[in-house]
């Protein structure tokens, strides 16, 4: 068996950073475009973080392994937290938009929508003409998210689940994938691939589901 380890660390730094965010926009000529989402200058920004990866292949007997395997870390953070980079042109309404006022959760500064943790690996085994495979990846929960999404479910209001959505999967998401193949010939190889093995139901941004089990079957013809 043999195989190599990398390691690394690293940071960005971002100025006049853009996300798309909700707000009150005096720009907008009609009510109905002076509220809702648009793609913004949100000040500045930072993500720091480190990764470590694993690769390696070896036997068993007659079995050939091949290994992958990996962690990385994120921090990303939001600078100016405090910059206002939208104000409302609605009479009375007097709401500046900014990180805090429009961050679900603004402890140490996270920027929304991204996960702090990330673990992958992938096994594979293979003997004479058959191979099999399986893949892991963990991320974890979503810290933050837009405010708006959370203050409007409730009665009198949008009503979209996510706050108990957030709640039940508050430790993160773990995916499986698994395949298999026969090399039929010289040339010629047919597959199965299984993308999502336990159907989990999960979501990497809240409200947008990502795809349930899906079955694969492939016949590849090399020319």
């Amino acid at each position: 068996f043999f195989g190599y380890i990398d390691a690394a660390v690293f940071q960005q730094n971002y100025s006049n950073f853009i996300e798309f965010t909700f707000g009150l926009w005096k720009d907008a000529e009609i009510l109905t475009d002076q509220i809702g989402f648009k793609s913004v200058n949100t000040g500045d920004s930072q993500v720091t973080g480190a990764e470590i990866t694993a690769l390696g292949k070896g036997k068993v007997g007659n079995v050939d392994l091949q290994l992958l395997a990996g962690y990385t870390y994120t921090n990303p953070i939001s600078l100016t937290p405090d910059y206002v980079y939208g104000e409302s042109a609605i009479e009375n309404i007097n709401f500046p938009t900014s990180y805090i006022t429009t961050s679900s959760d603004t402890t140490n500064y996270t920027l929304k929508y991204r996960f702090k943790h990330l673990i992958r690996g992938d096994l594979e085994a293979s003997y004479k003409k058959i191979t099999l495979g399986a893949s892991a990846r963990y991320n974890s929960k979503t810290e933050n998210i837009d405010f708006a999404f959370v203050s409007l479910d409730g009665p009198g209001g949008v009503e979209t689940g996510i706050t108990k959505w957030l709640e039940e999967r508050n430790n993160g998401d773990v995916v499986i994938d698994a395949r298999a193949s026969y090399r039929i010939s010289k040339k010629l190889k047919g597959s199965v691939i299984i993308s999502n093995l336990l159907n989990r139901e999960y979501a990497l941004r809240p409200l947008a589901i990502e795809s349930p089990r899906l079955t694969t079957f492939q016949l590849a013809l090399e020319l």
